[in-house]
């Protein structure tokens, strides 16, 4: 029998609490609301008795909110899920809330829609956790816990040699890798197999003296490879004849998809390695290819052209919000923001700056033309917050005011726009 997943619902207004109770299919998602709460404070006093695996908290409350909350559940209780609640105009908290590691966020306005599959994501989350912890305990190699905070970047330098020396000194002088590894359309059972399996063959066709330790970080679980000197097409050779071995076993596992972060000198880069990892995992995705080790990329620019453009989708998808910039979208696909510039840049022909311009001012054209939206709130549903700066951009990029395009596109007399 599928175990309940628990869930506690904290927001200061009871109304709203009581209609995500009554309007929400909890029992149809296998999910149990164990307990209500009005603030933070609330929250925390109940947590230790009504031990919940999940946390859908509004923002805005009194006493302690919901960021507040969310600081200290990461803290005092990393395995409880968080997500957030919030209305429109609170997106910067919205960004904020996954900043202190919130899981996702639901739009109150909408959360007749948004709140279950929020909620099953989260669900899900903790079903590969329960699958692995389940999976790696069998494993001889379970003393992993330091691993998972090099790959998150909480320490590197002196802390994780320090680290290695005295939790695991075998690792000592030992090359590493980070790798994560997807079966799309799987169960998450299946996934896990697959991962122990690619595991086992490595130990079986590796070199004298690989370690490897499955990380499990909460959505994605990376498996951390530990060789003596060994060079990239060494570690190639090795991975390929892993994979033909476990498509052998089963067919079934032809669709998957490993990403390989480069070979780093010790634990205190893996946080580089995994950071590669998920984008040559990002680009094995897009390639539609079993294996892609993150120097393919670095050594052959032209394998960036279907992540840029996927990066063109999620700009079409997010240049609405205000803030949206480079940045959001190098760290989408895992590239310094100015490397992705540089690539952007000589793939189409613009800088990264005037193209999101461009699609804001189109977007914008087209309301001026096709509807009858102030200029204040067609700047605010294109990604400016101010309509002075949008109209300083219509003269630059188009030689008129946002009310003189609007009357030339409409046929109308501008001499008194």
């Amino acid at each position: 029998m599928t175990a309940m997943y628990r869930l506690m619902i904290v927001d200061d207004e009871k109304v709203f609490r009581d209609g995500l109770q009554r309007n929400i299919d909890w029992a149809g998602g296998n999910i149990e609301v164990v307990a209500e709460a009005q603030s933070g404070l609330d929250a925390l006093s109940k947590i230790d008795l009504t031990r919940p695996d999940i946390i859908l908290t509004d923002i805005r409350m009194p006493e302690m909110d919901g960021l507040e909350l969310a600081d200290q559940i990461r803290l005092r209780y990393p395995n409880i899920k968080v997500i957030m609640l919030t209305v429109m105009d609170d997106f910067q908290n919205a960004r904020r809330s996954l900043q202190v590691q919130a899981i996702d966020y639901v739009l109150k306005f909408n959360y007749r829609e948004e709140t279950l599959p929020a909620v099953s994501k989260a669900c899900r989350m903790i079903e590969r956790e329960r699958i692995i912890l389940a999976e790696t305990a069998k494993l001889p190699y379970t003393d992993y816990g330091f691993l998972r905070e090099c790959i998150l970047g909480n320490i590197d330098g002196e802390e994780a040699l320090f680290a290695v020396e005295h939790e695991l000194p075998k690792l000592k002088g030992l090359r590493c890798a980070a790798v994560l590894v997807s079966l799309p359309g799987a169960s998450l059972q299946d996934e896990t197999t697959l991962i122990l399996l690619l595991q086992f063959e490595l130990k079986h066709v590796s070199v004298t003296g690989l370690k490897s330790y499955i990380v499990n970080l909460g959505e994605k679980v990376c498996l951390t490879l530990f060789l003596p000197e060994i060079d990239k097409n060494e570690l190639l050779n090795l991975m390929r004849t892993a994979i033909r071995r476990i498509k052998r076993r089963q067919e079934s596992y032809a669709g998957m998809r490993i990403g390989v972060g480069e070979l780093k000198n010790n634990a205190a880069d893996l946080a580089d390695s995994y950071a590669e990892a998920e984008l040559a995992f990002n680009a094995a995705n897009a390639m539609q290819t079993d294996l892609i080790f993150h120097y393919n990329l670095r050594d052959d620019p032209t394998s960036y052209q279907l992540l840029l453009q996927q990066a063109v989708e999620y700009i079409d998808r997010h240049y609405q919000e205000h803030d949206f910039g480079l940045k959001d979208v190098a760290a989408r696909f895992f590239l310094s923001s100015s490397y992705f510039s540089t690539i952007f840049k000589k793939s189409f022909g613009t800088g990264f700056n005037d193209y999101l311009t461009n699609i804001r001012l189109n977007h914008a054209k087209a309301l001026l033309k096709d509807t009858s939206l102030k200029t204040y709130e067609i700047a605010e549903r294109v990604g400016y917050s101010s309509p002075q700066y949008m109209s300083i951009l219509f003269r630059r990029y188009l030689g008129c005011s946002p009310i003189e395009y609007r009357k030339a596109a409409r046929g109308e007399d501008t001499k008194d726009a």
